[in-house]
């Protein structure tokens, strides 16, 4: 994308040189790899233009979270009445494509 693009240039305009150890940095770059990153991700059968990954807001991230935590609660406790809202309110918050049409 462009501001993917425009980013990218950004990032690489105030580079910072670091002396790492070898080790460190081979680490680092292998974290920072999008190449790998994607061809891992399509390797576990994930298409990753349908996921939502990057779009998502960490305030977004956090209220499903609440939610799992408020899924567990309910089965532990034995009020399952609760699960079908709940199972709503996640999938509502982190959309999923289950490639069902």
């Amino acid at each position: 994308t462009r501001r993917g693009k425009k980013l990218e240039e950004e990032s690489e305009s105030k580079a910072v040189k670091l002396d790492l150890d070898s080790d460190v940095r081979s680490l680092v770059s292998m974290i920072a790899d999008q190449d790998r990153f994607r061809a891992d991700v399509t390797s576990m059968g994930y298409n990753i233009n349908r996921m939502p990954l990057g779009k998502l807001k960490k305030q977004t991230v956090l209220q499903a979270f609440s939610t799992l935590k408020s899924i567990v609660t309910s089965i532990a406790s034995g009020h399952r009445s609760t699960l079908k809202d709940l199972s709503s309110d996640f999938y509502t918050l982190i959309p999923h494509d289950f490639g069902m049409r």
